[in-house]
C-alpha cells in the first residue's frame, strides 16, 4: 500500500515566504501567527515548495516537535526557518526537505546524539543533502560533560559520520546519548544567526 497523500504529514514553522497561492498562504500565515503548520504529502505535491517565491536561504531539519515549540516560543514571528521530521523522516518529511533543497535552500539537520538519530543525519544526508549542524564530535563532547548516571548505548551500535568521522569514535567512547532538547539551549542560539 502506498503512502495515505493526507494522513502523512511534516511540520514546518518560520517561513513567511511570497506568492499567492494555497501553500504560501499557508506557511505565511503560520508564520506571521507565530505557530507552525502541518503540511500533507498531498499539498506537497499538488504544490511543490521549491516553486514558491521568497524561500529562506537556510532551513533547519529538526528531529522533535519540542524544538519547533521551544523556538516558537522563544522567538514568535522572527522564528527561523524549521522543517522537523518527528524522529525518522516519513515521506511527507523527506519530500519537503528534498524540495526545499530542490528550491536552492541550503538544509541544516540537528537530532539527538545517539546511534539511531545519527543514522538519521546521515540519511538525511544522502537522500536530500542536508547538511548535519552541530553534530561534530566537539559538540558531542560538550553535551555529554555534565551527563553522569545515564543510560548507555553498545558502541558497537554507533554509525559511521562521515561529515564528521571523530563524531563515531567520540560516541563509541563515551556511550552516552545526548537528546536534542538536552542541548536545546545551544541549538536555539544557533537559530538565532
Amino acid at each position: 500500500m502506498g503512502c495515505d497523500r493526507l494522513s502523512v504529514t511534516v511540520l514546518v514553522a518560520g517561513m513567511p515566504v511570497r506568492g499567492n497561492d494555497r501553500m504560501a498562504w499557508k506557511l505565511r500565515a503560520a508564520a506571521r501567527a507565530a505557530d507552525a503548520e502541518q503540511l500533507t504529502l498531498g499539498q506537497l505535491q499538488e504544490a511543490p515548495l521549491q516553486g514558491i517565491a521568497g524561500l529562506p536561504q537556510v532551513v533547519w531539519a529538526v528531529e522533535n516537535p519540542a524544538v519547533v515549540a521551544a523556538a516558537l516560543g522563544r522567538f514568535g514571528m522572527n522564528c527561523p526557518p524549521l522543517v522537523c521530521t518527528s524522529g525518522w523522516p516519513n515521506t511527507a518529511a523527506i519530500t519537503a526537505c528534498r524540495q526545499l533543497v530542490h528550491g536552492g535552500v541550503e538544509l541544516r539537520y540537528h537530532g539527538d546524539f545517539d546511534p539511531e538519530w545519527v543514522r538519521i543525519a546521515g540519511h538525511l544526508q544522502a537522500r536530500v543533502g542536508a547538511v548535519p549542524t552541530l553534530m561534530c564530535a566537539v559538540d558531542y563532547e560538550t553535551a555529554v560533560q555534565d551527563r553522569v548516571g545515564v543510560l548507555r548505548f553498545d558502541s558497537a551500535d554507533v554509525p559511521g559520520t562521515p561529515w564528521d568521522p571523530s563524531l563515531a569514535v567520540a560516541m563509541a567512547y563515551h556511550q552516552i546519548p545526548v537528546h536534542e532538547e538536552d542541548a536545546l539551549g545551544t541549538l536555539l542560539d544557533a537559530l538565532s544567526f
